[in-house]
C-alpha cells in the first residue's frame, strides 16, 4: 500500500483523527455487476497522524524547540564491564536533576554482557547542548572512553512515528 488508508466516506466517523489528503470517487468498471453502487461511493485517503506526532511535526517545519531523544551505546573491554557499569549509574544520577531531561535510563544487554546503552529524552537540543558542557557528564565521557573498546557512538533523533 501506500502508506495511506481508504476509507468509504460513509464510514469515515473521526475527522479529527486524519488528515484528508484526496476525495475520489471512482470511475464504474465495465465488468463490475454493478457499476452504479460502485459509482456512488466516494473515498476518502486519509493520512492518520497522532496528534502529539503532528504537534512536533509542526514545530519543526516552524524552527521551534523540539524534544530531542539521544541514544549512546558502549561495549566495555574485556573485564571493564563493571566499571563501565558504575560509571553509567554515576552520571544517571545527576542528569535526571537537570531542568531539560525528560528522561535517562541506562541499559545492559541480556545477551551481551559487554554491552551498554544509555537513552534519554531532553526538552530540546539546547537542553541537551548543556548537559553536555556539565562536569558529570564530561567526567563520564572521559571515563567511558578508558573502558570502551570502540569509539564513542552517540545519536542524537527525533521523533518521526
Amino acid at each position: 500500500m501506500d502508506g495511506f488508508k481508504w476509507l468509504a466516506l460513509a464510514n469515515w466517523k473521526d475527522e479529527r483523527a486524519a488528515q484528508v489528503d484526496e476525495v475520489v470517487t471512482p470511475a464504474p468498471a465495465a465488468s463490475s455487476p454493478e457499476p452504479a453502487a460502485t459509482a456512488s461511493l466516494s473515498f476518502l485517503k486519509l493520512h492518520v497522524r497522532h496528534a502529539r506526532f503532528e504537534t512536533k511535526m509542526s514545530a519543526i517545519r516552524k524552527g521551534e524547540a523540539v524534544e530531542l531523544f539521544f541514544f549512546a551505546r558502549f561495549h566495555a573491554s574485556p573485564g571493564r564491564e563493571s566499571a563501565l557499569q558504575e560509571a553509567l549509574k554515576e552520571v544517571v544520577v545527576p542528569s535526571r536533576e537537570e531542568a531539560g531531561c525528560l528522561s535517562i535510563h541506562a541499559f545492559r544487554s541480556n545477551s551481551d554482557p559487554c554491552l551498554f546503552f544509555i537513552h534519554s529524552r531532553w526538552k530540546d537540543e539546547a537542553a541537551f547542548d548543556y548537559h553536555g558542557s556539565l562536569p558529570h557528564t564530561l567526567r563520564f565521557l572521559e571515563r567511558a572512553t578508558q573502558l570502551i573498546d570502540h569509539p564513542l557512538d552517540l545519536t542524537r533523533t527525533t521523533l518521526i512515528a
